[in-house]
């Protein structure tokens, strides 16, 4: 008999969403984005691909199954890039995924710092400075963002 149950540290469930997102998100970029955009896809799906991967042997070490799929939420955000192209495409992806990371590290941080699994913990400080650095290369990447960030400001 199978046995399926969501693990029930939300921190397990909310990592997952996040890597599946960036997964998701990274193949997007290497399929709509410039040169430059392309390569930092095809390191979110790298990294995340295998962040997802030890996430679910974790899991399956506590005899337990991540049951994820993208929330509304990451849902429409990864419509609305998929319906961009060329550079309105290039800077949404790059706000979407400088945004996310922010989110990330808070998420990865505050796990580490204070989750009640120690598994969890150890996995989150594992991570966490691989998402900052990832934060800190879309900030270094801070021109590809300024149209979107300009016309988001603009709407308001």
């Amino acid at each position: 008999m199978i046995k399926f149950t969501i693990i029930k540290d939300p921190f397990f469930n909310n990592a997952s969403l996040i890597n599946i997102e960036e997964i998701e998100a990274g193949k997007l970029a290497v399929n709509k984005g410039n040169s430059g955009v392309i390569n930092i896809g095809k390191q979110m799906v790298a990294d995340h691909t295998q962040a997802e991967n030890e996430l679910n042997a974790l899991a399956k070490k506590q005899d337990e199954i991540l049951v994820i799929t993208l929330d509304a939420e990451h849902k429409k955000e990864l419509d609305i890039l998929s319906n961009l192209s060329g550079k309105s495409f290039d800077s949404a992806y790059m706000v979407n995924q400088f945004l996310e990371h922010k989110k990330e590290i808070a998420l990865f941080s505050e796990e580490s710092k204070s989750g009640i699994d120690p598994q969890a913990k150890t996995y989150a400080g594992k991570y966490l400075p691989k998402w900052q650095m990832h934060l800190q290369m879309f900030q270094d990447n801070g021109a590809a963002m300024e149209t979107t960030m300009d016309s988001v400001k603009k709407k308001k």
